[in-house]
């Protein structure tokens, strides 16, 4: 695991890898963005609020996606924190993106289709982001899946794994069921 860049390059400021893989993310889906829109000659001005409603219903809503987290909610911090420090759920941010584009459109009047415009720059922001989790978070449990990620003996020993988990498909993430959280 790579909690900063220079864990991962070996030199540089210990900026946080998770966070700089989902800037890096923004920015290249920005571009992505761009280049579509103008391919389909869309030019209206009201655009930019329906980015501005996708990245701000995003941040909300992958934050407030882990929330309910726990069957008792004492367990859980209180919103506030959950809001600046929680936990983030990636399919939370899709869906807070999705209805923050719905919501903007509704403010300004957009009455235009634009998931043929958001459909590429989100696919490749999420898979750039998608590295920054897979560099900094501990995999989870085995699966019975062909899409597990597959350690060996010495991978699994240097992330602390239980015995038996080398060469067993695990998850990508872990479950937000175990998580721990910092009060």
């Amino acid at each position: 695991m790579y909690p900063t860049l220079s864990d991962l390059f070996g030199f540089g400021l210990p900026i946080d890898t998770h966070g700089a893989f989902v800037a890096l993310g923004l920015a290249a889906g920005g571009i992505v963005f761009w280049i579509e829109s103008r391919r389909r000659r869309v030019h209206d001005p009201r655009i930019p609020y329906l980015v501005l409603g996708a990245l701000v219903g995003a941040a909300v809503f992958a934050r407030l996606g882990t929330w309910g987290q726990h069957l008792d909610p004492s367990e859980n911090l209180n919103l506030g924190e959950q809001l600046l420090r929680g936990n983030a759920s990636i399919l939370s941010a899709l869906v807070g993106a999705w209805l923050g584009v719905h919501i903007a459109k509704r403010l300004v009047g957009y009455r235009e289709r634009t998931g043929d415009l958001f459909a590429p720059a989100v696919a490749l922001a999420l898979a750039i982001g998608r590295i920054g989790c897979l560099l900094t978070e501990r995999p989870g449990t085995p699966t019975g899946g062909d899409w597990g990620i597959v350690l060996d003996a010495a991978q699994a020993e240097r992330l602390g794994l239980p015995r038996g988990s080398a060469s067993t498909p695990v998850s990508s993430t872990r479950s937000f069921f175990t998580r721990s959280r910092s009060r």
